[in-house]
């Protein structure tokens, strides 16, 4: 990744922020916004403009706020390579991540960085997020979701066993993170290659190199909107499994992470046979899934999308 390292470290700016976008501008602005409103002078802010045709362009030209952004124009159609792009740009010692359509609750970034100051040992952090439809509406926090007990009051503490419970569970948000550049570098950044995932994948790269903080602080909104980014199911289940073949042997993986992860490949083989027109297939797999990862939420699940897929609808699908 020798494109990541023409940059040296900036005694400017405290944090990079690498954002890319692509044909997002009715929430590019919102997102801006919500950097401005954690209220540091010593920022940088990394648009990588994937190709926009929305007017995103002349927006980002146009912009006068209070940040230091520098507008990166490429077409390559891919968000890690968009992120590369970022990352390669990136001048200070602290790295952070925002989706164009996610924002930032106010004080995120002040909490991240003084996390990173009092451990400077740490590779990476990241906080807890809500998922928020596009009214508006609290669809509940991802920690929530998988029942994860983070330190009290919104303080950072480090993962135990980072690479073994992100292998088992992928608690990441990627608009939560924030890393040490150095180790963004050594890490080789997001491979382009995966078909999806290639968030989760860096993340265990960044887990089996040092330690990491987590907080249950709710750093951010992330938005569930139709016409996010996201892969074909063949293709994300394809992606995990490479995933997990690249990383599972390389960690000494606690069994019930093991379990966990093998759950979530047999689920995500039943959303693959699922979209392919297979209801019976998925359902065995969505049963597998979910006695293995154990916990009553998970085979609620697995057992409602078993039902689902025997109605007349899924059947066509």
């Amino acid at each position: 990744m020798e494109a990541l390292m023409r940059k040296n470290i900036s005694v400017e700016f405290e944090v990079s922020i690498v954002m890319p976008t692509k044909n997002c501008l009715d929430y590019l602005a919102r997102a801006i916004a919500s950097i401005e409103a954690q209220q540091l002078q010593n920022v940088q802010l990394i648009v990588v403009n994937d190709g926009s045709t929305d007017g995103t362009d002349d927006w980002l030209r146009a912009y006068h706020g209070p940040l230091a952004l520098c507008q990166i124009n490429a077409d390559v159609s891919s968000p890690a390579l968009a992120r590369n792009l970022g990352l390669a740009e990136a001048s200070a010692p602290l790295v952070a991540f925002l989706d164009d359509d996610d924002i930032w609750r106010p004080g995120k970034l002040v909490a991240q960085i003084e996390a990173h100051w009092k451990d400077p040992a740490l590779v990476m952090s990241f906080t807890d997020y809500r998922h928020v439809g596009i009214h508006g509406d609290d669809r509940g926090t991802c920690y929530e979701y998988w029942r994860m007990r983070a330190p009290a009051n919104g303080a950072f503490a480090r993962l135990p066993s980072p690479a073994s419970t992100l292998l088992g569970r992928n608690i990441v948000g990627t608009s939560t993170v924030m890393a040490r550049r150095d180790a963004l570098w050594a890490a080789g950044g997001f491979d382009p290659d995966l078909p999806s995932s290639e968030d989760w994948d860096l993340w265990l790269t960044l887990a089996k190199a040092g330690p990491v903080a987590w907080s249950g602080l709710v750093g951010a909104d992330y938005l569930m909107r139709p016409g996010s980014r996201t892969s074909a199911r063949r293709h994300r289940y394809e992606a995990l499994k490479m995933i997990a073949d690249r990383h599972l042997p390389r960690v000494k993986c606690h069994w019930r992470d093991r379990l966990r992860l093998a759950a979530r490949l047999q689920i995500g083989q039943a959303e693959a046979l699922a979209q392919e027109a297979r209801p019976w297939a998925a359902a065995a797999h969505h049963v597998w899934g979910g006695i293995l990862a154990g916990e009553p939420r998970a085979f609620r699940d697995s057992l409602a999308n078993v039902l689902t897929s025997r109605t007349p609808a899924a059947r066509s699908a």
